[in-house]
């Protein structure tokens, strides 16, 4: 008996001492340890060559003491690439540069503590960047002029250079290249956004619009989404073109097709002076675009 109390006590002892090492430690309820921050939220997404632009809603722990900064992870899906990056408190935008086009990358955004703690919450986006087009190969704006023009013209966005191709809409290159033109039934009246593949002059690819509402917007920056529109929605080969007066452009979704592959696309009509995106009078009325889209086959500018 006595050599088990002996044991019993000096079990005793020894959690004594375990137990007051403890205290000290930095995981000890007695000090203070770095906050668990909630993340960003309503992460979104745009797309630019080599680029993808990032907005969110700041943190609703950014006006803690702890608060440092937001850590946002990278995650090439196509190469298993990954990289980190951040941005300063009182930020909401972030432009992630030097990405391969058509590739899918994982965003991942944490709040970070000021003794550098991530957040266990996050906010995540899966984004491509796109090819942006904002020329033509002479270097001028991209002028798409109507089918009541004596030069109507069609436009390839996807020409090998970095710049688009205005196609004479009775050639052949109209027929195998051409992804959109305006058409105008009259001098007056509305105008429409066409694929080359339903022009009674020459059948060419097909074009899809998606059937989700026209963006008001000032460039192409501002078509910021949480997701690309669904691959459902690209039902229409055409779209009127809205030309009531604002202050603002006008973003349309539409994929454009090259043997079995499709190519994914935003294009911006710009508004002229007069706030109308239906530019020119008369008989040479036309649209000013901007354009991106995927160079890789199959790929939207964000997974679905």
């Amino acid at each position: 008996m006595p050599m088990i109390r002996y044991f019993l006590t000096s079990l005793a002892a020894l959690a004594l001492v375990a137990g007051s090492g403890c205290s000290d430690s930095p995981s000890s309820p007695n000090t203070p340890s770095e906050p668990n921050l909630a993340p960003p939220f309503n992460l979104r997404a745009w797309s630019d060559d080599s680029t993808i632009g990032i907005l969110w809603n700041a943190s609703v722990d950014e006006s803690r003491s702890g608060f440092g900064a937001y850590a946002i992870d990278v995650w090439d899906k196509a190469t298993d690439r990954r990289f980190s990056t951040t941005a300063p408190k009182g930020t909401t935008t972030l432009r992630i540069r030097n990405l391969t086009n058509g590739d899918r990358y994982l965003i991942t955004a944490h709040a970070v503590s000021t003794g550098g703690r991530r957040g266990d919450d996050s906010s995540s986006i899966e984004w491509s960047p796109a090819k942006r087009v904002t020329r033509d190969i002479h270097g001028e704006t991209i002028r798409v002029y109507a089918t009541t023009s004596a030069f109507p013209c069609a436009v390839d966005l996807l020409a090998d250079s970095a710049h688009a191709e205005l196609l004479d809409m009775t050639s052949a290159a109209f027929s195998t290249r051409g992804d959109l033109f305006v058409y105008a039934p009259n001098f007056v009246g509305e105008c429409r956004l066409m694929s080359p593949s339903i022009s009674a002059v020459a059948p060419g690819q097909l074009t899809q619009f998606s059937s989700v509402p026209v963006i008001l917007a000032t460039s192409l920056n501002d078509a910021a989404a949480t997701s690309s529109p669904s691959f459902s929605t690209y039902t229409l080969t055409e779209v009127v073109i809205d030309n009531s007066w604002s202050q603002k452009g006008k973003i349309y979704f539409g994929r454009t097709q090259r043997g079995t592959a499709w190519y994914y696309f935003r294009v911006f009509l710009k508004p002229g002076t007069d706030g109308f995106v239906v530019q020119g009078a008369g008989s040479d009325r036309y649209i000013v675009i901007e354009a991106s889209f995927q160079s890789g086959r199959n790929v939207p500018f964000a997974k679905r």
